[in-house]
Protein backbone atom coordinates (compact mmCIF):
# COMPACT_ATOMS: atom_id res chain seq x y z
CA UNK A 1 0.00 0.00 0.00
CA UNK A 2 1.23 3.48 -0.81
CA UNK A 3 1.55 6.17 1.84
CA UNK A 4 -0.93 9.01 1.71
CA UNK A 5 0.27 12.41 0.43
CA UNK A 6 -0.05 13.76 3.96
CA UNK A 7 2.20 11.02 5.38
CA UNK A 8 4.76 11.59 2.62
CA UNK A 9 4.75 15.32 3.41
CA UNK A 10 5.28 14.63 7.12
CA UNK A 11 8.19 12.31 6.33
CA UNK A 12 9.77 14.90 4.05
CA UNK A 13 9.33 17.61 6.68
CA UNK A 14 10.90 15.33 9.32
CA UNK A 15 13.93 14.76 7.11
CA UNK A 16 14.33 18.48 6.45
CA UNK A 17 14.12 19.29 10.17
CA UNK A 18 16.59 16.53 11.03
CA UNK A 19 19.05 17.83 8.43
CA UNK A 20 18.63 21.43 9.63
CA UNK A 21 19.24 20.43 13.26
CA UNK A 22 22.41 18.51 12.44
CA UNK A 23 23.67 21.36 10.24
CA UNK A 24 23.06 23.88 13.01
CA UNK A 25 24.99 21.73 15.50
CA UNK A 26 27.90 21.41 13.09
CA UNK A 27 27.89 25.17 12.41
CA UNK A 28 28.00 25.86 16.14
CA UNK A 29 30.90 23.44 16.61
CA UNK A 30 32.83 24.96 13.73
CA UNK A 31 32.24 28.38 15.15
CA UNK A 32 34.09 27.80 18.46
CA UNK A 33 36.82 25.92 16.64
CA UNK A 34 37.29 28.75 14.17
CA UNK A 35 37.54 31.30 16.98
CA UNK A 36 40.11 29.11 18.73
CA UNK A 37 42.23 28.65 15.60
CA UNK A 38 42.02 32.36 14.76
CA UNK A 39 43.02 33.23 18.32
CA UNK A 40 46.08 30.99 18.17
CA UNK A 41 47.14 32.43 14.82
CA UNK A 42 46.70 36.00 16.07
CA UNK A 43 48.68 35.22 19.23
CA UNK A 44 51.53 33.77 17.19
CA UNK A 45 51.54 36.86 14.96
CA UNK A 46 51.87 39.12 18.03
CA UNK A 47 48.33 40.51 18.19
CA UNK A 48 47.50 39.58 21.78
CA UNK A 49 44.45 41.84 22.05
CA UNK A 50 42.65 40.40 19.02
CA UNK A 51 43.78 36.89 19.97
CA UNK A 52 42.28 37.30 23.44
CA UNK A 53 38.91 38.31 21.98
CA UNK A 54 38.87 35.21 19.75
CA UNK A 55 39.96 32.86 22.54
CA UNK A 56 37.35 34.29 24.93
CA UNK A 57 34.67 33.75 22.28
CA UNK A 58 35.81 30.13 21.83
CA UNK A 59 35.74 29.59 25.60
CA UNK A 60 32.24 31.07 25.88
CA UNK A 61 30.94 28.72 23.20
CA UNK A 62 32.94 25.66 24.33
CA UNK A 63 34.05 26.27 27.94
CA UNK A 64 35.36 22.79 28.77
CA UNK A 65 39.03 22.18 27.87
CA UNK A 66 39.55 18.66 26.60
CA UNK A 67 42.24 16.37 25.24
CA UNK A 68 40.04 15.51 22.25
CA UNK A 69 37.24 17.86 21.17
CA UNK A 70 34.97 17.10 18.23
CA UNK A 71 34.84 20.03 15.84
CA UNK A 72 32.43 18.58 13.27
CA UNK A 73 31.71 15.23 11.70
CA UNK A 74 34.71 13.01 12.31
CA UNK A 75 37.12 15.94 12.79
CA UNK A 76 38.77 16.46 16.17
CA UNK A 77 40.96 19.06 17.81
CA UNK A 78 43.52 17.69 20.24
CA UNK A 79 44.62 19.64 23.32
CA UNK A 80 41.82 22.23 23.36
CA UNK A 81 42.74 24.62 26.21
CA UNK A 82 41.64 28.21 25.58
CA UNK A 83 42.53 29.27 29.12
CA UNK A 84 46.24 28.56 28.74
CA UNK A 85 46.37 30.71 25.61
CA UNK A 86 44.20 33.39 27.24
CA UNK A 87 46.84 33.53 30.00
CA UNK A 88 49.53 34.06 27.38
CA UNK A 89 47.53 36.95 25.86
CA UNK A 90 46.72 38.53 29.20
CA UNK A 91 50.35 38.41 30.22
CA UNK A 92 51.34 40.20 27.01
CA UNK A 93 48.71 42.84 27.75
CA UNK A 94 49.99 43.36 31.30
CA UNK A 95 46.78 42.04 32.90
CA UNK A 96 48.63 39.92 35.44
CA UNK A 97 45.85 38.96 37.86
CA UNK A 98 43.62 37.80 35.01
CA UNK A 99 46.57 35.91 33.50
CA UNK A 100 47.15 34.08 36.78
CA UNK A 101 43.45 33.23 37.03
CA UNK A 102 43.37 31.86 33.46
CA UNK A 103 46.52 29.88 34.16
CA UNK A 104 44.92 28.37 37.28
CA UNK A 105 41.88 27.40 35.21
CA UNK A 106 44.14 25.77 32.65
CA UNK A 107 46.08 23.85 35.31
CA UNK A 108 42.83 22.60 36.90
CA UNK A 109 41.62 21.29 33.53
CA UNK A 110 44.80 19.27 33.11
CA UNK A 111 44.81 19.42 29.30
CA UNK A 112 47.98 21.45 28.81
CA UNK A 113 50.88 19.38 30.13
CA UNK A 114 52.23 20.52 33.49
CA UNK A 115 55.71 20.77 31.94
CA UNK A 116 54.41 23.28 29.37
CA UNK A 117 52.72 25.36 32.07
CA UNK A 118 55.92 25.21 34.16
CA UNK A 119 58.01 26.30 31.16
CA UNK A 120 55.60 29.19 30.55
CA UNK A 121 55.67 30.33 34.19
CA UNK A 122 59.47 30.13 34.33
CA UNK A 123 59.90 32.77 31.60
CA UNK A 124 61.05 36.11 33.05
CA UNK A 125 57.87 38.01 32.14
CA UNK A 126 55.66 35.25 33.57
CA UNK A 127 57.74 35.14 36.73
CA UNK A 128 57.38 38.92 37.14
CA UNK A 129 53.61 38.53 36.75
CA UNK A 130 53.41 35.89 39.48
CA UNK A 131 55.70 37.84 41.82
CA UNK A 132 53.65 41.00 41.26
CA UNK A 133 50.45 39.18 42.19
CA UNK A 134 52.04 37.60 45.29
CA UNK A 135 53.41 40.94 46.50
CA UNK A 136 50.17 42.87 45.93
CA UNK A 137 48.13 40.13 47.63
CA UNK A 138 50.48 40.04 50.63
CA UNK A 139 50.41 43.83 51.03
CA UNK A 140 46.61 43.86 50.84
CA UNK A 141 46.39 41.47 53.82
Amino acid sequence: MRASPRLRSLRALSLVLLFAASSAAEASARQWYEHYQRGLALLESGNASAALAELEMAARQEPRPREKARTYGTQFLFGYDPYFHEARCLLELGRFREAASALDESARAGVTPAAEIAAFTSKPRSRACLISITVSTASAS
